[in-house]
């Protein structure tokens, strides 16, 4: 489960590794977030108007285009659409072969910002899967750089990768970015919610 403190005159300084301080260092509780609760609240964050649920629309928005552009390119260049579609399902399929290494740079992430053991878990009934540092407390700045480390490494790697490679194999790294951006919804969701809580000075810990 994931805990969003809320800032009340709070001492400067609080132990990261010890979230039951919180309270006694000025914190209180904002929302207890269950694991089943996840997916509609990263809906309802995404309702928010700021920079991160605007980015994540605009990022799909973006990399559907240039699927829908190269598609009818690569179709253009006297291949079947059987082809067209073959080389979009291999990308669709290697997105998902992704979410491993998606989780594990959300797990080095959080070891960067000082998290001494993090573990993996998945929800397959909700279709959520978790890098979780148990009882490690983190600020607004550090949750933002966890949740979107993902996507900056990743899609920045896939991006150089169209440069080396040729067609038809960009049709499926342009597949892959855009599946990918679309899982990256609940990374996108947080952050629009430590956004638009700004002022309340949000800390988080799992």
């Amino acid at each position: 489960m994931s805990y969003f403190e809320k800032l009340k005159n709070p001492k400067e300084n609080f132990d990261p590794y010890n979230p039951d301080s919180l309270q006694s260092s000025g914190y209180e509780n904002k929302l207890t977030l269950y694991h089943a609760d996840i997916l509609p609240f990263i809906k309802s964050s995404l309702k928010f108007k700021n920079i991160y649920s605007v980015s994540y629309y605009v990022f799909n928005l973006i990399f559907v285009v240039c699927l829908i552009f190269y598609s009818s390119y690569f179709y253009g260049l006297n291949n079947e659409f059987k082809d067209v579609i073959y080389y979009i399902g291999i990308g669709f399929a290697g997105a998902f072969l992704l979410l491993p290494l998606h989780e594990w740079i959300h797990g080095l992430a959080y070891k960067f910002c000082g998290a001494k053991k993090v573990n993996y878990t998945a929800d397959f009934k909700n279709l959520v899967v978790m890098a979780i540092a148990d009882r490690f407390v983190v600020n607004a700045s550090q949750i933002i750089f966890v949740a979107l480390a993902p996507f900056v490494v990743i899609t920045s790697l896939f991006l150089l990768a169209l440069i080396f490679t040729g067609s038809p194999y960009n049709l499926t790294v342009i597949s892959i970015i855009v599946v990918h951006t679309s899982f990256c919804i609940g990374d996108f969701g947080i952050c629009a919610y430590i956004k638009q809580n700004q002022n309340q000075g949000i800390i988080t810990y799992d």
